[in-house]
């Protein structure tokens, strides 16, 4: 049996709604777009077992970048966009790591670059890992995080730490992971509550499992 040209009519609208529903928009596009001296950041923390993984991404459009390397003094050509976002993971590791303090039991853990790496995804633009050791006679304590980095811009924070392996996070003021963290706008916040934001505690335990 043939479609009558009314069923034909129907189908061909709602095929066309589906692409247009599913095809983004410029509009939709340009949400996502980091404004100019914003730093977006994220930053999760994993304690598996007795090392500690950091992953800290970072937010920042190509203007703000270039405005930063003025403010460093860093000198080069960089052309594109690509170029400024790879030279830009390599000042992070001596511009923001010194800035990022993580103790445990009130004593200083060292922080180790694993990587950085260039993150091409809206409200990301670089991501650096790094990784601390928990030391053989410890099984429990306190985790503090603080975080003094992009001190004086505008931007956003969200933190996450949880367990891994056989360490369990017994208390903490942060979710235990990035997507169900809250994000706080630092705008509004005045120099002290910043930094009461860019602040985590976690206690742990290690256990059998």
């Amino acid at each position: 049996m043939q479609p009558s040209p009314v069923q034909l009519v129907l189908a061909f609208c709602l095929i066309c709604g589906f692409v247009t529903a599913e095809m983004p928009s410029s509009k939709t596009a340009t949400l996502h777009d980091t404004p100019d001296g914003f730093v977006e950041r994220a930053i999760a923390i994993v304690i598996r077992d007795r090392t500690i993984e950091l992953s800290v991404q970072i937010g920042i459009n190509e203007k703000t970048m270039r405005d930063q390397f003025s403010e460093w003094e860093v000198r080069g050509d960089f052309e594109t966009e690509a170029d400024v976002t790879k030279q830009y993971c390599q000042e992070i590791q001596t511009r923001i790591l010194p800035k990022l303090c993580l103790q445990l039991n009130k004593v200083d853990l060292e922080l180790n670059v694993a990587s950085v790496e260039p993150f091409a995804e809206h409200h990301k633009t670089a991501v650096m890992k790094l990784v601390a050791t928990v030391p053989d006679e410890v099984d429990s304590g306190t985790l503090t995080f603080a975080d003094t980095s992009f001190a004086g811009m505008d931007g956003a924070v969200r933190y996450a730490i949880k367990g891994r392996g056989k360490t369990l996070v017994t208390q903490s003021d942060a979710a235990p992971i990035i997507i169900r963290a809250d994000r706080v706008e630092l705008s509004p916040l005045s120099e002290e509550e910043r930094a009461g934001v860019c602040h985590l505690t976690a206690k742990f335990k290690m256990v059998s499992r």
